[in-house]
């Protein structure tokens, strides 16, 4: 991996201005110890940024490819200094109901070579066919009926779980007047906080999800512990809505019963890290839109890429046979 970009102060995000701000203040604290943490933070947050994964929403996958990444460009203790940034960042700013990503991520003691060769994941990016969609949706765990919809939803509309998360219905949502907060039943559409940015941006699903999320809001939400406490679509008993690492779990447990999920690389002490995650499912819509011939241009729109060639550059290269299949219909035949 070549060495990673870093950001201005004016470019970095306010998470890490915010946390750089604390850590500086703090009696026990050292500038210099800050300084370095921001360097790090500042090149955790372009890896988000060209993942396409927010800030604050990030897995422990995420945290070991970086972490390793980085052995390829700098010494050890650099990267050490990096991963208890991450660590103290996620302390500090995240939002866990347990561990965060980085407890969670094996990087204590990694080196380049604790990845097995042979054994690591693919360059493209992994997304699924229509036919193991299906599969994974077929073998959610309990509940469900919540967890099916969860998954719908997601490779319906592109969103991301963060998103997913701060959907929401309303207090007394009330299907037949359509008051639901921020989903519109009669147009089939959804409107969706970017937590990049802050922006809102609406998604549509298709009218085969119209009998199981009324189902959900008319029946099976009102069972789940104080969820007339909660404005969101998904609470649980613990929350007023679902964890993202919760939605990422859900994913992955399908994944495994449905017989599609992959090992795709293992650590020396032989644990084994996951293909398919909830963050696949973003993929495997954008993949799929494109297939059926969405212009790339409304796929932007939906994922909420600022950039098209963020779009274009993430999945248009992707696909060779849709490539084919439009340069065939569509090219000039002089």
């Amino acid at each position: 991996m070549p060495n990673p970009p870093t950001l201005t102060e004016d470019e970095q995000p306010r998470e890490i201005t915010r946390f750089v701000d604390w850590y500086r203040r703090h009696p026990d604290k050292s500038e210099s110890t800050a300084t370095r943490y921001r360097t790090a933070l500042r090149k955790w947050a372009v890896y988000c940024d060209e993942h396409d994964v927010p800030l604050l929403d990030a897995d422990s996958r995420d945290v070991e490819d970086f972490i390793l990444g980085l052995y390829d460009d700098y010494a050890p203790k650099t990267v050490s200094n990096a991963r208890a940034a991450l660590s103290q960042f996620y302390q500090r700013e995240g939002d866990f109901e347990d561990k965060t990503p980085v407890d969670e991520a094996e990087v204590g003691s990694w080196n380049a070579d604790s990845v097995k060769s042979g054994e690591g994941r693919d360059e493209n990016i992994h997304w699924l066919k229509p036919e193991q969609v299906e599969s994974l949706i077929e073998n959610v765990p309990a509940p469900t009926l919540r967890n099916r919809l969860l998954v719908k939803l997601m490779v319906q509309t592109g969103v991301r779980a963060s998103e997913l998360q701060t959907i929401r219905c309303g207090q007394n949502p009330d299907w037949e007047s359509n008051e639901l907060g921020d989903i519109d039943r009669k147009e089939r559409r959804i409107v969706v906080k970017d937590k990049k940015n802050d922006d809102t941006r609406p998604v549509f699903y298709h009218q085969n999800i119209d009998d199981i999320l009324r189902l959900w809001i008319e029946t099976e939400r009102a069972t789940v512990y104080k969820a007339s406490e909660s404005e969101y679509l998904f609470p649980t008993t613990k929350s007023e809505s679902i964890h993202p690492q919760r939605i990422n779990s859900i994913v992955r447990e399908a994944a495994e019963k449905a017989g599609i999920q992959r090992t795709y690389a293992k650590t020396a002490d032989g644990r084994e890290r996951a293909e398919v995650t909830s963050h696949v499912l973003r993929h495997t819509f954008a993949m799929n839109a494109l297939r059926n011939d969405m212009d790339t241009r409304w796929i932007q729109l939906a994922l909420g890429h600022s950039d098209i060639s963020t779009t274009i550059n993430r999945y248009l290269h992707e696909d060779e046979d849709t490539l084919k299949k439009q340069w065939t219909q569509r090219g000039p035949s002089f």
